[in-house]
Parts: structure tokens; sequence; C-alpha cells
């Protein structure tokens, strides 16, 4: 089955066509033209569909059956996003009024110190870099004065946050007139992790911390920063940051900067708001159209099924399970990491600019709303007893397993149909037997669940070994670093080899390390193919594992690749030291 469409409604190849090429015109993400036309007549007769970047159509016949496969490219947008006014996916930025520490807040959010301290604004001083990035030689009203800054940033990249500070001398004029500072903010850490840091030897392009170098800033910009009276929208000196004038998509996107909990379902709610203001434009979102399209083909012979590009859901699939008794517990247990592993570098900083992304937080995208309209829809309104979603179907095998990547409530809750209850019952009764899946019971001794990686993982036992003995120092552990002790993932060949994808896309900073798991276990090119072949096109389990070296040699520790413990050399010592690996990636281990 693919997404089939009712003749009903497309009677013709060309009339389908037309539909595509409608909804290419209007996806006004590629063709800014169409956004000043919506806005000239928002009442207009026609429905613009906006949400994919291209469409494409394929027709044939497959397995006897006359099939319309309709090719939707998505780019990652933000469902916030998607939902602007005019269909325009891009913000329209401009300068809303802000208090001193609000500008600030988005910076400093990750720093327990600051969070935890009884003189934030004292501390904030210490740790912050103010770039006095340009200077009005002229007197602005306000208006005027954004204009100004409007253009200084425009034609620039800057990013962190960035604000320009309106000072007057003469707050009782009818129509009162200040210069201009344009200022940009980072903390001293994202100033030495910037990759693009400005080499400007100007004094204007220099970075200054207002506690060390107070004398070399402005005197207006040093009053602000450091006299609480005048700086709180006060009439003398106001202060404005560069943002998003959708308030809306600022404040939820505010939010999720400075790391509050917003939940899928409050995400939701705000997106079916906002769908319903562009339905007085004559706009509606791609996820409409679909749903439209399904209705209407609810009593026929079509069948319309819809594809994503997203985890496989659990009913999809099913987990190997070798049989092996209690006496073979010696061959299903691991071993700590091999020191090579343990050698791997440690991690780079992440881009600056990634930390001003709201986007990272993996909940608010487009397609993860999508995934969870529709999964919603077809689990609660399915037409048999299954406990599976009838017409939506995922491809993406990168994260299976992976319960924390699921971004839908529902479906997470789908993942222990996999244990079997008569497997629930056997493990109940033999938990204490140390198996290479570590089980236990849950708070009701009723069900039994995989015991999260952070207590499965020999490595990170042997983290709180080392903390113990005073082998690891333990300042350097994050005490926010691990996940919740109800998050599982469920051991995965697909998510082993598929992860790699998403660190080459997304996570360039991280480093893990496959090579000695390839040249030790794998060892050929000829065997690598032939292992595929057999896991992923059409061969089992068991004949895929017996082309590897998994037991011969001792090749157990180049399972892993990558280890929350780094061994570094010292070269006064002669001898390695111990430290606690930046672990916020532990999930690829």
């Amino acid at each position: 089955k693919a997404i089939a469409f009712p003749n009903n409604l497309f009677p013709t190849i060309s009339s389908m066509f037309k539909l595509i090429l409608l909804l290419i015109i209007e996806y006004s993400y590629s063709l800014t033209t169409t956004a000043s036309n919506m806005g000239k007549n928002k009442r207009r007769n026609e429905i613009s569909i906006v949400g994919p970047e291209y469409i494409q159509v394929l027709q044939g016949s497959l397995l006897n059956k006359q099939v319309s496969l309709i090719l939707c490219g998505e780019s990652h947008q933000d469902a916030i996003d998607v939902t602007r006014s005019g269909g325009v996916f891009d913000p329209h930025d401009g300068w809303i009024e802000m208090k001193k520490n609000d500008i600030f807040q988005p910076i400093f959010i990750e720093d327990a110190e600051i969070q935890g301290s009884a003189n934030p604004n004292d501390d904030i001083l210490n740790k912050l870099m103010v770039q006095v990035y340009a200077t009005s030689k002229k007197c602005f009203t306000i208006e005027k004065a954004k204009e100004w800054a409007k253009e200084a940033v425009a034609d620039s990249e800057i990013y962190g946050q960035v604000a320009f500070l309106w000072v007057t001398q003469n707050v009782e004029a009818r129509i009162p007139k200040g210069r201009v500072f344009l200022l940009r903010f980072l903390s001293k850490a994202q100033l030495d992790n910037d990759q693009e840091e400005d080499d400007d030897d100007s004094e204007e392009g220099t970075w200054i911390n207002p506690k060390l170098q107070p004398n070399d800033l402005p005197s207006p910009v040093k009053d602000w920063l450091f006299d609480d009276d005048i700086c709180n929208f006060g009439k003398s000196h106001r202060s404005f940051e560069w943002g998003d004038l959708d308030l809306e998509a600022f404040q939820l996107n505010r939010r999720r900067l400075t790391n509050e909990v917003v939940s899928s379902d409050e995400i939701d709610k705000i997106i079916e708001d906002r769908k319903k203001k562009l339905h007085e434009e004559n706009i509606q979102t791609w996820d409409e159209w679909f749903a439209f399209i399904r209705k209407s083909t609810e009593d026929g012979e079509i069948d319309v099924d819809l594809v994503l590009e997203a985890q496989v859901p659990p009913w999809e699939l099913s987990l190997y399970r070798p049989q092996y008794s209690t006496t073979d517990n010696e061959s299903y247990s691991l071993p700590h990491a091999a020191k090579c592993i343990r050698c791997v570098s440690e991690d780079e900083e992440e881009a600056v600019e990634d930390m001003f992304d709201p986007s990272g937080d993996g909940i608010g995208s487009y397609m993860d709303y999508v995934y969870r309209k529709f999964m919603k829809d077809s689990l609660l309104n399915k037409s048999n007893d299954k406990e599976c979603a009838e017409w939506i179907h995922c491809v993406d095998m990168r994260d299976i397993g992976c319960e924390a990547s699921i971004p839908s409530e529902l479906v997470k809750d789908k993942w222990m149909s996999n244990m079997l209850t008569a497997e629930e019952q056997l493990l109940m009764q033999n938990l204490k037997n140390g198996t290479f899946l570590t089980l236990e019971a849950d708070e009701a001794e009723e069900k039994v669940k995989f015991v999260p990686e952070r207590r499965m993982n020999p490595e990170r036992v042997e983290v709180e070994k080392m903390l113990s003995s005073g082998l690891l120092p333990e300042q350097e552990i994050d005490d926010d670093n691990g996940e919740e002790d109800n998050v599982v993932t469920f051991p995965s060949f697909e998510s082993f080899f598929g992860q790699s994808t998403d660190f080459l896309y997304y996570s360039k900073h991280v480093k893990l390390c496959y090579a000695p798991f390839l040249a030790k276990c794998i060892e050929s090119l000829d065997r690598w193919e032939q292992f595929f072949t057999e896991l992923f096109l059409g061969g089992t389990i068991p004949k895929a594992l017996s082309l590897l070296n998994l037991d011969g040699g001792n090749h157990k520790p180049y399972f892993y690749v990558r280890s929350p413990i780094r061994q570094v050399w010292n070269k006064d010592t002669g001898s390695f030291e111990y430290h606690y690996r930046d672990d916020g990636e532990h999930f690829i281990t």
C-alpha cells in the first residue's frame, strides 16, 4: 500500500498535477512572492497548503493494484514556524523591549552556580562578556533607533544575545532622543568555544568583561549593567532584544531555550490554535489536507496509508531472544571497554549558534507534531483490537529501541508489548540469575522492565566504583547528566549502526569510534557486506551474528564505540589517569 487518492477527487492525471503545482507554488518558504500575494488578499477563494518543501508524484501498478505515491519532502521545520501568518516559515525579527536580566537568561540557564546563587546579578557580571558592536553618532527617537539598529544587524550573521541600549539625557522632552549602543552578549565559556570569534581589534569589536574591565565600556552601558534602578524599563535607559515579532513563537522558544519543560500536549494545543488563525487567511497545513483525504476515502475502496520518516513503532518489531540457560551467563556478559575506547579524545564543544537554537529540544518539529497527531488518531480509532496503528507506518531505523527519542507518550507505552507475558512470568522468578540484558520488577512487582542504561552498562557501573575508590575526581560529575530511570534503550543493531548518521549530521562535536569494532569483530569488507545482507535484507539474526568474530581473542571489549571513562596519559607521572567524560551523549555507548 502507498498513499492513494480517490478517483472522484482526482479524476485525471492532469488534474493531479494541477494540484501538485498549486502546492508547490503556495509553498511560501521557497517562493517569497507567494507571501506577498497572501497578504494582499487573505480572503480569496483558493485554499493554500503549507508544509512540504517539495512534492513528487509516482503512479502505476504495484501488486496488481493501481497506486499513486505522493512524496512530500520535509525539511525539519518547527511546527511553530509552519503555522506562521501568511504561510511564511522564516521568523519576522525585530526589536522587543526586555528587562536586562531577561536578556541574559538564555545565556546562563545551564550554569548551576548562577542558578543556585544568592546574588545572581553579581555572578552574571563575573561571567558575562559584552561586545559593543556598534554605536550611533547621532541621537534618535525610539522608532528611529530601532531602524538604525536593524540596519546594523541586517547584513551581519551575529548570534548569541543581541540587544540595543537607548540612552537619553532628556526624558522630559516631548519627543525624547537618545544614543544607541548595539550590544552582543555571551558567557565566558561560550566565547571560548566560539569557533568564529571576531578578530576585529578595534575598540568596539573587542569583548569586555564588566567586572574586570568596567572602564573599557561606554559609561551609559556600564551604568545600565551595574545600576538596577535604571536598567529595568527605566525612562532614561531602555533595552531591546533582537527577536521574533511573533510574540507567541518568541515566548514559546524562549521557554525552550531556557530549559523550561514544555510538554508535547502544550505544544500541540498551541499549534492547533495557530492553525485556526491560519484558516482566516485561507491557509491549511499539510496534516489538515491529509486528514481531509483520509476522511474522504473512509467509505470507499481506496486505501490511504501514511509513511513517515520517523522511528519504526514497536508493533512492527520483535525482539530476538537467544535461547540459553543460566549456565551460559558468561557468554552473555560484557567486560569493560577496551583501553583504546577509553582513550578516545574528549568531545569538542557544541557550536555556539546551536546553543541559541530552540529546535534542539527534540519535540517541537512539524514532523513530530504530525507523528503525534496521526498516531493518536490511528491508535484511538482503530477498527480492530490489535495494539497497533493500522494505516500509519514509519521507516527510520536510526533510533530503533530508544524510548526517549519517541515524541508520543502514547507510543512509548506500547514498547513493553514486545515483552511476552510468558517471558515476564519466567523472568520474575529468575531476576537474580544475571542475564546480559538486566531486568527488574516494576514498583508493583507485576511487570518486568529493562534496567536503564546507567545501571546496565558495565562502563557506567565502573564509574560509580571509581568514584568510591577516588580514581575519578568527584567534582567532574554533572548530577544533571543522567537520564530518568524510567527511560529505556532496547538493544538494537539498527540503532548501533544507524546512530552514526545522526552524529555526522547534527552532533559533529561528539567523539565516538567504530574502528576497533570493525577491525576486531567484522575484520573484512566482504564479511561486512555479508553481515549487513543477512541482518537487514532477508537473512536471519543467528546467521548474521555467526559471521562476526564475537568471542575469539576476547573481542568483547571492542563492542563499545564510546565510554564515560576517559583515560589520559600523564607524561609527568608516566602513567594513565582517569577522568569522567562529559557524557550527555551516553545513549550512544
